[in-house]
């Protein structure tokens, strides 16, 4: 087999090639910047010329990429070749469902709960398939001195447009969305945001948004952003709190990709710093902390996180938030911990940086599951079992 990969500067692009390397099958990685925004995943007639162009001058069996692409797969399915993408966002957050249903295309995505969103629509390509991790590199990296702490927490604080969103609003509709970010606050293991934005919601606001009394003008809000908007600022919520409240005692780091001076909320004992490198300077960063923060995006749903395979997979102890699909491939407790509220957090915290020998045996409990359980080999192998059931 012959794979065409389409690379947009892919987190998991150097595991994925090193695992093709491995199982003996031959590809192609091709690059290209997509500019910023969806409009380009769909119509983009520069990267369609390179595709095509690829295409027509070596003979591939199936075309695949990190995260969905629908442009590739709409170039692919007039190139009569199978398209594979397999997602490690969620959601996918993409601005339509166009090309969505080609029959050429099998989307993979980690969490489950939007995968049968998904085929609860029709497209019955869209499949679960938790994400993995190369615990062959990551063992050969090694803790540095630069970033030894006691906590860490690495990633986005997202500071949300719902404060901006909110003062659009009738002071009625703002009442209802507080009250469902302070019910998600305390909801673990249960997403219940989008159960609760339904379409008579979303017309009141829109038209609030219209009306001469708004300072919003020209929104037309769809229930994703809304929910996204809600998810991201219960979880910049979280984020922050537990940061602020750790740091009242304990030394503790962040390092994200965010302009310092935007952040918001945060305690000027919290040290701030920038982003790391995904392949060297993560998995250093995770094996020089005592504990490692994964407090998981809201509006993923029940899935399993890179972010969180990484630490595990770095021989690192993760303190997660509760996860569905996290308790159901290993043992709160015994190969991870997780907590159910920001007390829960603190106090497990606590408990885990005063008892080293426990924290050390739920490391290498962990490791020993994500090393057997979340090889890139079996994932690998299940997307081109796909690849072959294509028909065009």
């Amino acid at each position: 087999m012959n794979i065409l990969l389409v690379d947009f500067g892919s987190f998991i692009q150097p595991d994925i090639i090193s695992t093709l390397e491995r199982l003996g099958i031959h590809y192609k990685n091709i690059y290209y910047r997509f500019p910023l925004g969806d409009e380009g995943k769909f119509h983009n007639e520069e990267f369609e010329k390179l595709m095509n162009a690829e295409l027509k001058a070596s003979s591939y069996d199936a075309v695949f990429s990190t995260n969905l692409l629908p442009v590739a797969g709409k170039v692919a399915y007039d190139n009569d070749l199978p398209y594979s993408a397999w997602s490690y966002d969620s959601p996918i957050n993409l601005i339509s469902r166009e090309y969505f249903d080609l029959p050429n295309t099998n989307v993979f995505l980690f969490d489950r709960t939007e995968a049968e969103k998904y085929r609860k629509l029709g497209l019955d390509n869209f499949h679960h398939l938790p994400l993995a991790v190369n615990c062959e590199r990551l063992s050969g990296i090694q803790p540095e001195t630069r970033f030894r702490t006691e906590i860490s927490f690495l990633g986005k604080l997202y500071n949300s447009t719902y404060p901006y969103l909110r003062a659009g609003m009738s002071e009625h509709e703002q009442g209802y969305c507080d009250a469902l970010v302070k019910a998600q606050m305390i909801s673990y293991g249960a997403y219940l945001i989008d159960e609760a934005i339904d379409d008579s919601l979303l017309e009141k606001i829109n038209a609030s948004y219209d009306s001469g009394n708004s300072p919003l003008k020209n929104i037309n809000l769809s229930r994703a952003q809304l929910s996204f908007s809600l998810a991201s600022h219960v979880t910049h919520i979280e984020r922050v709190c537990l940061l602020n409240i750790l740091s009242k005692n304990h030394e503790v780091r962040l390092f994200t990709a965010e302009n310092p001076s935007e952040i918001n909320g945060i305690s000027d004992k919290v040290s701030i710093h920038g982003p790391l490198s995904y392949l060297e300077e993560m998995p250093a960063l995770f094996k020089s902390c005592r504990i490692n923060l994964c407090p998981i995006l809201k509006n993923t749903q029940s899935g399993i996180p890179l972010r969180a395979l990484d630490i595990i997979a770095s021989s690192s102890f993760l303190l997660s938030s509760w996860q569905t699909e996290l308790a159901e491939h290993f043992q709160n407790g015994r190969e991870v911990i997780m907590y159910e509220s920001i007390e829960d957090a603190i106090a497990k915290a606590e408990y885990y940086l005063a008892h080293d020998s426990e924290r050390e045996a739920i490391i290498e409990a962990g490791y020993r599951i994500v090393s057997e359980d979340f090889r890139y080999e079996d994932r690998i192998a299940e997307i081109i079992r796909h690849m072959h059931s294509v028909s065009l």
